[in-house]
């Protein structure tokens, strides 16, 4: 299974021209496309590949957070909103992360790169909704987007 994945994961690369950090016999890779991380980790318990990537800050505590994550709630509901993919929360880190798992004995080239694609276009229009949903400053602004092209370390709910 360690295998398979990097060879996903670095054929993916070639294929693209994206960066590509992955070890052979790892469980995890990282893609790189425009800026974004694509974080690809395998449970071989389950033999399920999760593939993930940063799509905001949270707003901070003190400032509408329930509401926002309400809507995230509200958004995963029969993953319509998402299209398929899952949102959540890593409060760690403060972050907002699209992601999706998938059976890697049903995964081939042509599919992983459709997953890989997918999440980025998600990735994007996700991350143009929760900028809209983000709560107001005090003086009535929205507060500054923030930067999260940097690298995020891989959810733990991996570790198995």
């Amino acid at each position: 299974m360690r295998k398979a994945l990097h060879e996903l994961a670095t054929g993916y690369a070639a294929a693209t021209g994206c960066a590509c950090e992955a070890e052979e016999g790892s469980c995890q890779a990282v893609l790189s496309v425009e800026g974004l991380g694509i974080h690809i980790g395998l449970a071989e318990s389950s033999g399920m590949i999760v593939f993930q990537t940063g799509a905001a800050l949270l707003p901070p505590a003190s400032g509408g957070r329930e509401e926002f994550c309400m809507k995230l709630l509200a958004a995963n509901n029969l993953f319509t909103d998402p299209q398929g993919f899952t949102l959540g929360v890593d409060e760690s880190q403060e972050l907002v992360t699209i992601q999706l798992a998938w059976d890697l004995s049903r995964l081939d080239a042509e599919g992983f790169a459709r997953i890989v694609n997918n999440l980025l276009a998600v990735a994007a229009d996700w991350m143009i909704r929760l900028d809209e949903w983000r709560p107001s400053a005090p003086g009535g602004e929205n507060a500054a987007p923030a930067d999260i092209s940097g690298e995020v370390p891989f959810m733990n709910f991996l570790k198995v």
